[in-house]
């Protein structure tokens, strides 16, 4: 069974295998414990995602000290592959647009074009469309959070949302602690503020050392710590609650003010997964960043900041910046959330990325050399994966990409050229032969690799 799959019913089960409910009962709880099974209140027993034993933390000890930002010169090169004809994509984290609700958002666009043509031809609120932003409001209400309209600012995508958010948190020279490893898009904002990071070691079961940076804020004045505390980017982490009241509880300590990057909310394997860490926040210590670009469509470009009591210096730079998102965009994702659509769509969505990365991470273990480690994230459609010690990420997306695949070496994912036996795998739509031949491909060049370098 796959992950996603309904078990039989407790009274079926025990009249198809002829014993008793009891006994059934306890073999569905010996799964739950083991996380294989996940029960689903008034629904039934359903397949988890297999875990993942190991927990990594990857890097090494003894890092915890600020340098100027850098970053890679590999993710201009990964953007600029995307829809190319000519190269197969497996290292952006791009959902498919066959999984995508492509349908209605096109409906949805033929009928705002229609009926709203005036608000379509006259500047709006730098702030963003009011009737997104009360949708909004309904949407991080789902997330735990109660939020105010007047303190959402409508973005361009999440990246802009960290951008604004750091803008005004952080001068030039201050020290902001990264996950590592972390999204390469946060360190390129911290790099083109010329703030210094301080990388904190996180790991693909727990999310970021809390321990760690403790122990950096003792050292060093921190100003800010970026984390994405649900299905993080590339790790795919989830925090737990108590770990996400232990970060808060250190950030209080220190006073340091948190970016919370939820891009990737809803988009979690298990069906109880942690509110989010705005939903915490008492001191309006976090500021809350998301989109819609992995959930609804990238190309819409629409996210948004919760900066509440830096509201207005935000909406100043969001206008300084480029006078407001565009309005089609915004009614087209109000109208959908409207529809009460969005959360079946996720659904579907979760179902698609969860077998996709759990026959991606197969794949990897089948055609790789032995000491390749694939590490099954809690969410989304990324596979973080170790290399043998001996192979490069950076040569083996060279010799990947003369036979047409791009991937996304492990340097990409730090400021300190880390993670060089390292790569990130992504695949955003539904697993299919053709994946999965890519996979054996680089599998093959990997072990040549491996072999010549030994």
């Amino acid at each position: 069974m796959r992950f996603g799959d309904k078990l039989p019913s407790v009274r079926s089960f025990s009249k198809s295998r002829g014993v008793s409910s009891t006994t059934v009962l306890e073999a569905y709880r010996l799964l739950e414990s083991k996380e294989l099974i996940e029960a689903r209140p008034r629904s039934g027993y359903y397949v988890s995602l297999r875990p993942d034993p190991r927990n990594y933390s990857m890097a090494p000890s003894g890092w915890l000290k600020p340098t100027a930002t850098q970053v890679s010169d590999t993710m201009p090169q990964i953007l600029n592959e995307i829809g190319s004809d000519s190269i197969f994509n497996l290292s952006a984290a791009n959902p498919d647009y066959s999984i995508l609700p492509t349908r209605a958002l096109a409906r949805i666009t033929r009928e705002v074009l229609r009926t709203q043509t005036d608000s379509l031809t006259s500047y709006g609120n730098p702030q963003g469309l009011f009737l997104l932003r009360r949708r909004l409001v309904d949407l991080m209400l789902e997330r735990g959070a109660a939020a105010n309209a007047n303190d959402i600012t409508v973005t361009g995508g999440c990246q802009q949302a960290l951008r604004l958010a750091f803008e005004q948190i952080a001068a030039r020279g201050d020290i902001v602690a990264v996950e590592s490893p972390t999204y390469p898009g946060a360190l390129q904002v911290l790099k083109q503020l010329s703030l210094k990071s301080i990388e904190i070691p996180s790991s693909s079961k727990f999310g970021i050392d809390i321990e760690c940076l403790a122990k950096a804020a003792k050292k060093h004045p921190i100003a800010a710590c970026y984390v994405m505390p649900r299905c993080s980017n590339p790790l795919g982490a989830s925090m737990n609650v108590d770990s996400l009241r232990q970060l808060y509880s250190v950030a209080s300590d220190f006073d340091i003010t948190i970016v919370e990057d939820d891009t990737n909310w809803g988009l979690g394997f298990k069906t109880n997964s942690a509110p989010s860490l705005k939903s915490m926040d008492t001191e309006q210590r976090v500021i809350y960043c998301s989109s819609f670009s992995k959930s609804i469509a990238p190309a819409l470009r629409v996210g948004w900041v919760i900066a509440e009591r830096l509201t207005e210096e935000v909406v100043l730079s969001k206008y300084m910046h480029d006078m407001g998102c565009p309005a089609l965009p915004q009614m087209v994702v109000a109208k959908y959330l409207s529809e009460k659509r969005f959360s079946k769509d996720l659904e579907r969505m979760r179902a698609a990325h969860a077998n996709a990365v759990s026959e991606l991470a197969d794949a990897v273990r089948r055609y790789f050399p032995e000491g390749t480690t694939p590490v099954v994230p809690s969410g989304g459609f990324t596979v973080w994966t170790e290399l043998p010690a001996n192979v490069s990420g950076g040569q083996l997306r060279e010799a990947a990409l003369e036979k047409g695949i791009s991937i996304a070496p492990g340097t990409t994912f730090s400021g300190r050229d880390s993670y060089k036996n390292y790569l990130r795998l992504g695949w955003g739509g539904e697993w299919n032969e053709t994946v999965g031949s890519k996979i054996e491909i680089l599998g093959k060049i990997c072990k040549t690799m491996d072999r010549s370098s030994r």
